[in-house]
């Protein structure tokens, strides 16, 4: 990446206090694949709640591979943002574990060195740059940063990075810049500040949409007190006159009625 140094500086400087993480042991390598797969816009904590939901609903993986991403997408509801793609991408990942496999299971990464199991894992369909991270550090222990959406836009708003940097080359860098004992805790306290950016920033819109439906809503209940019951019943009563009763806008009547209204004066 561009100007490495110079923003390698201000990531240090920016993120100089780091929060640690709750202690955990290393997640199952297919459950961070998946996970990863489903949070690269809401984040890895979001992806994970979202999978285990969908994991409530199935006995294992392999039913999940062979429901449609359609089906699986609706399971979520409005839990992620794209979920149908980020469904469709799970769903082409698990069908190629298990070819690779014969089974829905990555535990042979753990015999692998780093470098190999990131080979392995970045020709996986539907697999990109942050869920090979991802799995990298949260399964195998790593030296890996995954850059989710929301932190990789924090990073620009903030120029830490170069802002025409791919994500590939973000986390390269910050894998350099960053040290292999503080990448998990680097990587805390980057999606938390990230996420709490998004969150902040998205709270002032739903307002505002809360208060134009209250608005709209207020304003239809004034307007039909306003019209009455008794000119409610007068309109209808109007809109049951028969057609050629009815009195023109300028007090006029139609020419049958009048006609009607001289031949029964003549009678009389």
């Amino acid at each position: 990446m561009k100007n490495g140094t110079l923003y390698s500086k201000r990531v240090k400087k920016h993120f100089a206090r780091l929060l640690k993480p709750p202690p955990a042991p290393p997640a199952d390598p297919l459950d961070a694949l998946a996970a990863s797969i489903l949070g690269r816009e809401a984040g890895y904590p979001a992806g994970k709640r979202c999978l285990d939901r969908l994991l409530e609903t199935f006995v294992n993986y392999n039913e999940a591979r062979v429901c449609s991403p359609e089906d699986l997408a609706g399971m979520l509801g409005n839990r992620l943002p794209h979920a149908g793609q980020r469904c469709a991408e799970l769903r082409q990942a698990l069908n190629d574990v298990f070819e690779r496999e014969n089974r829905m299971s990555l535990d042979r990464l753990k015999s692998m060195k780093i470098k190999e199991a990131r080979q392995f894992l970045a020709t996986i369909d539907g697999v990109d740059e942050y869920t090979v991270a991802s799995v990298i550090l949260r399964s195998l222990g790593g030296h890996a940063i995954p850059v989710d959406d929301a932190a990789w836009a924090l990073l620009r708003e903030r120029d830490l990075v170069d802002p025409d940097a791919t994500r590939g080359e973000i986390q390269g860098f910050l894998e350099r810049a960053i040290s292999a004992s503080d990448a998990q805790a680097f990587c805390h306290t980057l999606e938390h500040a990230a996420h709490a950016d998004h969150k902040a920033a998205a709270a002032p819109a739903a307002r505002r949409r809360g208060r134009s439906e209250k608005v709209r809503s207020a304003a239809a209940i004034t307007s039909r007190t306003a019209a009455g019951p008794g000119r409610t019943r007068q309109a209808a009563t109007k809109s049951k006159a028969p057609p050629e009763n009815r009195k023109a806008a300028d007090g006029t009547q139609p020419a049958e009625a009048k006609a009607r209204n001289r031949r029964s004066r003549g009678s009389s």
